[in-house]
């Protein structure tokens, strides 16, 4: 871990946190893009907590961003909510979302408009509002000790994984 603090601007966010990136990447799914399933996945959709390719960045700019926010992992500013929101959300978990709610093709090399549109259900809807209030939840305990110990408290079960802590102070 480095000791050198990462700066802040002067609304006192700071770009996305070295660590907190590789723990981005390695949750499920994280190294693809969420709807086209591309490599380069470098974008990201705050709303969503999901990474995107930059063509599909573009796709969830289109939306408007009381739809889907989107940042750029390595370029962007980054709060601390914000960088919570991705690392509770993650590709396979709202793909699993989707799935379960019949949004997602049958062919995963299928990219129509429905990929995108599917942004703008109720489900999704549902969605967006649930990971938002759980990050308010996670955010006030103000030490993220990582997705272990925040489903852990929410299903009383206990997790053999490792947690990370995260302070809001220093990311």
């Amino acid at each position: 871990r480095s000791s050198s603090p990462i700066p802040k601007s002067h609304d006192g966010s700071r770009s996305f946190p070295p660590a907190c990136l590789s723990l981005l990447q390695s949750l499920p799914g994280n190294l693809h893009c969420i709807d086209c399933h591309a490599a380069d996945a470098s974008w990201a959709s705050v709303t969503y907590g999901t990474v995107m390719c930059l063509k599909c960045s573009g796709r969830h700019r289109g939306l408007g961003v009381q739809t889907s926010y989107v940042k750029s992992l390595t370029m962007d500013s980054w709060n601390h909510s914000q960088v919570l929101s991705m690392l509770e959300g993650g590709n396979t978990q709202l793909s699993q979302f989707f799935s379960r709610h019949h949004m997602s093709p049958t062919d995963p090399n299928y990219y129509g408009p429905d990929v995108i549109n599917r942004y703008n259900t109720k489900a999704a809807l549902f969605y967006k509002h649930h990971l938002s209030n759980h990050i308010k939840s996670v955010a006030e305990k103000g030490v993220y000790l990582g997705r272990e110990a925040c489903r852990r408290g929410k299903s009383g079960t206990k997790s053999s994984g490792k947690s990370k802590s995260v302070n809001k102070k220093t990311g």
